[in-house]
């Protein structure tokens, strides 16, 4: 099986980068995962002082395999 990869990357919403919102993100993931696509693996950056920067998401689905030609 083969897959195609999407990266989905989000920041902090506080001035502290210690909250994230939620539901905004909860509804992207929904989307994505109606169109096929599976959380995974998440990776957080951080700045100075162990603060977040982002949050990446990494997606993935199958790639819908093509019957080879005889």
């Amino acid at each position: 099986m083969r897959w195609e990869y999407l990266l989905y990357k989000t920041e902090p919403t506080s001035w502290l980068h210690d909250s994230v919102h939620e539901q905004s993100i909860e509804q992207v993931l929904n989307n994505l995962g109606q169109q096929g696509w599976e959380v995974a693996s998440t990776v957080e950056t951080n700045v100075a002082e162990g603060r977040t920067k982002d949050i990446v998401f990494i997606l993935k689905r199958p790639i819908p395999e093509v019957p080879a030609a005889e």
